[in-house]
């Protein structure tokens, strides 16, 4: 039977809903557990008057991003 981190080796996951509690520790989860993931695609809607670019900036993804870039 194959291993979780080796069935995701090369593959591209799409998280849709990254910006909410749950998403975000998915995501550092995804990115700390299985570091050979291809791409990682993070769909990011428009919401309370906020562009999927200012919601991006306001969450922790940037300092998520830059520890786990190894």
């Amino acid at each position: 039977m194959v291993s979780m981190p080796e069935y995701c080796e090369g593959k591209n996951v799409c998280l849709i809903g990254a910006t909410s509690f749950l998403g975000k520790v998915l995501l550092e989860k995804l990115l700390i557990s299985y570091p050979k993931v291809k791409s990682v695609y993070v769909l990011v809607r428009q919401k309370s008057g906020q562009t999927p670019q200012e919601r991006v900036e306001e969450s922790p993804f940037i300092s998520l991003l830059d520890c786990c870039k190894s």
